[in-house]
């Protein structure tokens, strides 16, 4: 999900909330303005909030970074559709937030009986933790890896949670 704002609606906040308690994971940008502002519904606690790293896994310079980013992903230059079956290089963490919706998917797809706060805890757990270590402001826990260990970590992870 891309779209954002600065403002916090309760009611919005109470239906992502919602969502999420029915077991559907809302993964959203973080936003683009490289400020500490908080742009929803990504700062919602109930959403994952994507912010974008560069291909030196350094923050973007647009990438928002505050307390609610919870992982980062690749945002700048990369290959996307555009209008008229085109293509073309953009950024924004517009950009990142496929690559976790997409890990997610896999994930879940892979273990469909899996809750979602059991896909959740596995995509944050197995992020790549990138400087300054620990969760931070910047990547959140770090940098989203599907295939890590040719993709040992996670499913060997979700094993031990699915079996």
């Amino acid at each position: 999900m891309s779209p954002g704002g600065n403002d916090s609606v309760a009611s919005e906040s109470i239906a992502f909330a919602s969502l999420r308690s029915k077991g559907i994971l809302i993964i959203a940008a973080a936003g683009n303005n490289g400020d500490t502002e908080y742009n929803y519904p990504a700062s919602y606690s109930s959403v994952i909030s994507v912010g974008a790293v560069d291909s030196k896994n350094q923050k973007a310079s647009f990438s928002q970074w505050n307390s609610m980013v919870d992982i980062a992903a690749p945002g700048v230059n990369i290959l996307s559709t555009v209008p008229y079956g085109r293509y073309a290089y953009m950024s924004g963490t517009s950009m990142a937030t496929p690559h976790v919706s997409g890990a997610t998917f896999l994930l879940w797809n892979k273990y469909p009986r899996c809750t979602a706060d059991q896909v959740q805890a596995t995509i944050l757990s197995t992020a790549l933790d990138l400087d300054p270590q620990g969760e931070d402001n910047y990547f959140g826990v770090g940098l989203v890896q599907y295939w890590a260990d040719g993709g040992k970590v996670r499913l060997n992870l979700l094993s031990s949670i699915y079996f």
